[in-house]
């Protein structure tokens, strides 16, 4: 989360060796190949992460990043589908997208179910695209955050 992708991606794939029924690695693993433009091993890994939600966000960002708006918005809406217990990665999807309004509605939900992942927004880098709109200051004194300086 420190913006060093490469190291972040050797020590998930360290955990998952160490630990391979773990949840939300692939994830992690995918979350940083996507960072680092490699699209066809980010897939690989959100293909094989057993949490739908996360395999769905995952997913839904690949095939954005690849221009494939028919997929990328198949996965969105499987996600949503799913149900309210993803409501900060619908969010995620959104801002990675560059739907502000809608990333921000999600969030909203999220704030209102009280989403434990919201704690860790600021270190997500699908939602950069959140940090210089307004409502993001106003969501981090929601949270009782204060800005972390860019890395």
């Amino acid at each position: 989360m420190a913006g060093d992708n490469d190291a972040a991606a050797s020590g998930w794939e360290h955990e998952l060796a160490v630990n391979p029924s773990a949840l939300q690695l692939h994830y992690s693993i995918g979350m940083f190949h996507l960072a680092n433009g490699d699209y066809d091993r980010a897939l690989e890994e959100y293909d094989r992460e057993p949490l739908d939600g996360l395999r769905s966000t995952g997913r839904a960002m690949v095939f954005f990043a690849l221009g494939d708006s028919v997929n990328a918005d198949e996965e969105l809406a499987r996600l949503i589908d799913l149900g309210i217990r993803w409501t900060k990665q619908i969010a995620a999807v959104h801002a990675y997208r560059g739907e502000l309004d809608e990333a921000f509605a999600w969030l909203d939900r999220a704030m209102a179910r009280r989403d434990q992942s919201l704690s860790r927004i600021q270190w997500d880098p699908f939602m950069t695209n959140l940090h210089d709109d307004p409502r993001y200051e106003a969501l981090l004194e929601k949270l009782g955050q204060e800005r972390i300086a860019a890395r």
